[in-house]
């Protein structure tokens, strides 16, 4: 018997998903399992040939499959396996040929023929609406994108069966209730406004609850943002957040972690934090590298990283919140308390905008919120300023819906700055 097939699969790379055309022929002679051009598929075709035969179907004697690009061939991406299965379900006649045509398949195999898509399913629809393919895939409780519809197969045997799922519309997370009774300081709707990062040197304010309400201030998110996270959790296999995301770092994380890389390359916390609050522990603790790093994101408000077969960029468009502290170790002596104190400054300074000494609470949350918008009304299309002090001043400018900041602006924003703080 000999026949051919081809399917479309999806691969990951970065936070986006992109085609490979898999090519199954039946072929005669001696009994093989090939795959033309791969270095090492001794994986992806024992998953294969397993969940065929696991699944009541029958394994061709001679199989030889091509990929296209040829560049995923390396390490063929085991989110192909599907796709592959089809292909030689198809090719066989197994499964009707029609079946392949507008699909998008999309999922690991194992050995008893059970499909799962555990990263990236998200970024997956997304190229499938962009195709116009139906998209073959488990992703389970994960989100896809809206106007993806999809076919869900739980197991390779309902590949033919499995119904199709209608994609739900896109509707902004609103957690408005959660805070409506709450009170908001100036230092937060400062923050929110400007999308500034703070410095929290007051003991008395809590990082967290700090965090929490800069969020729930910043308006909704559109369909592009919420996009934009919802493909950085999928790819790391992490739900999607309700609402903008809040992230943490500790000092017992590695830089890859907290920037990014790895193999595969995966976003960090930066990314992860992207359009929300990232929450910087203990500012003294971190070494010297990760301040560093985190600086250049502060700067740059994105995450590129190189690598042998590519360069990777990230997102990162978040809003630090930074633990201070700015008091020093008891027994300290006062050469040492002067030099650690300009270090803390000068750290805080590449990180944040402007220091929080109080939390005192002066809005109620209507009048917050709509301070917030207004300001992110006028902002939408200004340049950021270079210089944190016109950062400050430009954002309480635009709280009072102003287009210009004026001498008073600058005021208040002078009595933000880092000198007074320390």
């Amino acid at each position: 018997m000999t026949g051919t097939a081809t399917t479309i699969g999806a691969y990951i790379s970065g936070l986006d998903a992109f085609p490979a055309t898999i090519k199954a022929s039946i072929e005669e002679g001696l009994p093989g399992f090939f795959v033309e051009g791969s270095g090492n598929p001794s994986e992806m075709r024992e998953r294969v040939r397993g969940a065929i035969k696991m699944s009541g179907f029958a394994m061709p004697e001679r199989v030889r499959i091509t990929i296209e690009p040829s560049s995923v061939l390396g390490t063929i991406p085991s989110t192909l396996d599907l796709a592959v299965a089809v292909a030689i379900l198809a090719a066989s006649g197994q499964i009707a040929p029609e079946y392949c045509q507008k699909r998008l398949f999309f999922g690991i195999l194992d050995l008893t023929g059970q499909v799962t898509a555990k990263r990236g399913a998200y970024c997956a629809s997304k190229l499938a609406v962009e195709m116009g393919h139906l998209l073959v895939t488990h992703a389970g409780a994960e989100r896809l994108r809206p106007g993806c519809d999809n076919c869900d197969v739980r197991f390779l045997k309902e590949i033919a069966g499995a119904p199709i799922i209608r994609a739900e519309p896109f509707a902004a997370p609103d957690d408005s209730d959660v805070w409506a009774k709450d009170f908001f300081s100036r230092g937060e709707v400062i923050a929110a406004a400007g999308k500034l990062g703070a410095a929290i040197v007051g003991e008395g304010v809590n990082p967290l609850v700090f965090s929490r309400h800069v969020r729930a201030l910043m308006p909704a998110m559109d369909e592009a943002e919420w996009d934009r996270i919802n493909s950085a959790f999928s790819v790391i296999g992490e739900p999607e957040p309700m609402g903008r995301p809040i992230r943490k770092i500790e000092r017992v994380e590695s830089l890859p972690c907290i920037i990014g890389g790895g193999l595969p390359v995966l976003p960090g916390e930066v990314t992860l934090a992207s359009g929300g609050v990232l929450m910087v522990g203990d500012l003294a603790t971190l070494s010297t590298a990760t301040v560093s790093a985190l600086k250049y994101v502060a700067e740059e408000r994105r995450v590129r990283i190189v690598r042998a077969n590519g360069s990777y960029e990230f997102p990162a468009d978040c809003i630090f919140a930074v633990e201070v502290y700015g008091a020093t170790p008891k027994d300290m002596p006062e050469e040492f308390s002067r030099t650690y104190r300009s270090e803390l400054m000068r750290r805080a300074k590449g990180l944040a905008d402007f220091a929080v000494k109080s939390s005192d609470a002066v809005y109620n949350y209507d009048q917050a919120c709509d301070m917030v918008r207004t300001a992110w009304g006028v902002l939408r299309e200004r340049p950021r300023p270079g210089k944190a002090v016109d950062r400050i001043a430009q954002t309480v400018a635009a709280l009072d819906g102003c287009e210009l900041p004026g001498s008073r602006h600058y005021l208040e924003a002078q009595s933000l700055n880092f000198d007074t703080a320390f």
